[in-house]
């Protein structure tokens, strides 16, 4: 199988953004849920933080793991961003996915200069992963995310659907978000 290398979106960072109130516990949670689903399913799995240095990121795959906030409470959904088709492919399977999961909600993939350019895309491509994409698995500002994240299904609902966007995509098979 691959090496996915997982990226806990903020967590235990030590300059920089922090991310969203309770941002890096889930984050964590999500990590460690796709550590065991994933390693399950025949991958290695390298869980790395947000400061990790750059030949960390080298793998076959690359998500990056987070959630949005907002000063606005009825902004909601989630997202993906990429910089390449290879990522957008991935990228794409994951929302089918997760949306297959029960996740309903989304917003555009890339809606932000932030996501489409996230730096953690662009070292894990340096280091050689072929897919790589980040996702903002829903805003922690909104009650109907939050409640969804944060309940126990949250961080496995984010594992299973990337262990199933990576079945997919590494199948060869294509799903239609």
């Amino acid at each position: 199988m691959s090496l996915v290398v997982v990226q806990m979106g903020h967590c235990f960072r030590r300059k920089g953004a922090t991310g969203t109130a309770g941002e890096q516990l889930f984050s964590k949670r999500a990590a460690d849920a796709c550590q065991r689903v994933l390693s399950e399913r025949g991958h290695l799995v390298r869980a790395i933080r947000a400061d990790d240095p750059e030949g960390a990121y080298r793998g076959d795959v690359f998500v990056a793991l987070h959630c949005d906030g907002s000063t606005d409470p009825a902004a909601h959904g989630a997202s993906a961003g990429y910089r390449s088709s290879a990522g957008r492919r991935l990228a794409r399977a994951f929302l089918h996915a997760y949306a297959a999961q029960g996740w309903h909600g989304f917003r555009p993939d890339n809606y932000t200069d932030a996501l489409k350019g996230y730096y953690g895309l662009r070292v894990a491509r340096d280091q050689g992963a072929r897919y790589a994409f980040v996702v903002q698995a829903g805003f922690l500002t909104h009650d109907g995310d939050r409640a969804a994240l944060t309940s126990a299904l949250g961080p496995e609902r984010v594992a299973t659907a990337l262990g199933n966007a990576l079945e997919s995509v590494l199948a060869g098979r294509t799903l239609q978000p």
